[in-house]
């Protein structure tokens, strides 16, 4: 099981900070990157500002944008291992597949709790992981969607060997409902960014 924060910002020095915080706590982190149009709100680009930075973290890019091809050409010079897209973009998904793997990085594929799990079945013996959102993608603290536990536990029964990440609303009372349904990541961002101490908070995830 693994802890993953996120951040989540439309302000390069908040970003900045937030990558320093976790320099200490954690192994691996998310960037989450929106263009406003694939959801309501809109972050810094990420792959500058990562690119202007230090750091030795494993990097997560989720990009939750509309076009992605059109941003992959620059995050693929950043030092992002793992990139996370929407099955509800217009993506050419079978392409940025190649393109991904092509460049020595993982790629998942993500589900909004709407969206069915066969949107992406033709995909699943090409990529790397599943990643289904629990909330409805935007700016953190969305509402827990309850339904996503069981489409999880259906998908973890059908194709046991694969990867589950689930990113929202992930604290001490979702996560172990999550764990049991088969997930094995956990992006957190709210949780831990609204607590008084992200160190504490961490480490109660990872101790439930």
């Amino acid at each position: 099981m693994e802890i993953i924060p996120s951040i989540l910002t439309d302000d390069p020095a908040d970003f900045r900070e937030k990558i320093k915080k976790l320099e200490l706590l954690v192994k691996r982190i998310a960037i989450d990157v929106a263009d406003g149009t694939l959801t309501s709100s809109a972050t810094v680009s990420g792959y500058a500002e990562l690119n202007s930075i230090q750091t030795d973290l494993n990097i997560d890019a989720h990009l939750m944008v509309r076009n992605p091809a059109a941003i992959l050409v620059e995050w693929l010079k950043t030092k992002a291992g793992r990139f996370f897209i929407h099955s509800e973009s217009d993506a050419d998904s079978g392409r940025l597949i190649d393109d991904i793997h092509s460049a020595g990085k993982k790629i998942g594929l993500v589900l909004n709790p709407e969206t069915p799990i066969e949107k992406i079945e033709v995909f699943l013996n090409r990529i790397d992981l599943v990643q289904f959102m629990a909330v409805n993608p935007g700016f953190d603290g969305g509402h827990f969607v309850e339904s996503v536990v069981e489409k999880i536990r259906n998908f973890h029964d059908n194709y046991p060997d694969m990867p589950i990440v689930v990113d929202g609303s992930v604290n001490p009372d979702t996560i172990p409902k999550l764990i049991a349904a088969g997930a094995s990541e956990f992006v957190v961002g709210s949780y831990i960014w609204q607590s008084q101490d992200i160190g504490q908070a961490i480490k109660k995830l990872q101790n439930v």
